[in-house]
């Protein structure tokens, strides 16, 4: 028997034989040697995809972290029995509220990487060692995942295309970074960005305060192409694109306005 069968029947032993997938993600983990890296997942009534998001960025990172927000179905429970540790809202509370929950928790733990993406499946967990690089290379501060550089494999509705393309430019001109890509759940962040970071809106209205405030404090952000798939995952299109796009935009009317009268 190798010495990874070995490890893999001990740590199944461990676990009173439950998960063997789960067990095997240990496994791996145990020969990593990197900086502290830590996933953190908004999750919102995901059973059917969290498991597959858990697992799959379990191989790549030390930690998972999911934060509820409130979910009615078997979310929590399943995230917790593939090895996650489960942050709760006990109400729906938002995708800005989640992740000023993980940035706690983040900070808690002294990661040096945050990696963000939503549980609904539209992205893949292989791409977190592409997504930090960036971060550890010492060239960034923030990693936007696109879907609009070159190359990229992507199915995104010609109705969310145009609503994506026309929130970006609108957060390029106020925030003066040039993105390609301002509303793509797929990030990481540096020890810096967690530390210095404030997000306060707890709505959609955050993926674009992230830019504002980022830009505040001097923060440098760079983009990674990345593949999306709405094909698969019918959970994509949940939200309601129309509520959304408005809560955007009225982040980024605001922040232009406080920018306007800050000069």
């Amino acid at each position: 028997m190798s010495k990874q069968k070995v490890g893999l029947a001990q740590m199944l032993k461990k676990m009173g034989h439950g998960n063997k997938e789960l067990a095997r993600v240990h496994v791996m983990k145990q020969s990593l040697q990197a900086p502290s890296i830590v996933a953190g997942i908004p999750a919102y009534n995901e059973e059917k995809t969290i498991a597959e998001m858990v697992l799959k960025a379990g191989c790549h990172v030390g930690k998972v972290l999911v934060c509820d927000d409130g979910s009615k179905d078997m979310t929590r429970v399943i995230a917790k029995e593939n090895g996650a540790d489960v942050l709760e809202h006990e109400e729906n509370m938002g995708y800005g509220a989640t992740m000023q929950t993980l940035f706690i928790k983040a900070r808690e733990l002294g990661a040096d990487v945050l990696v963000a993406f939503d549980g609904d499946g539209q992205h893949d967990p292989d791409g977190i060692p592409s997504l930090v690089r960036p971060i550890l290379e010492g060239r960034a501060d923030i990693v936007i995942g696109s879907r609009f550089l070159k190359g990229v494999k992507m199915n995104v509705p010609l109705y969310r295309k145009i609503g994506i393309i026309t929130i970006t430019l609108l957060t390029k001109i106020v925030s003066g970074y040039p993105v390609t890509d301002s509303q793509c759940g797929f990030r990481a962040y540096s020890r810096r960005a967690l530390e210095e970071l404030k997000i306060t809106e707890l709505g959609w209205g955050s993926s674009v305060e992230v830019f504002f405030r980022a830009r505040d404090i001097g923060l440098r952000i760079s983009e990674i192409p990345v593949d999306c798939d709405y094909a698969d995952y019918p959970k994509a299109s949940k939200r309601d694109p129309l509520r959304q796009g408005i809560t955007i935009l009225a982040s980024i009317f605001s922040h232009a306005i406080r920018r306007s009268v800050r000069l």
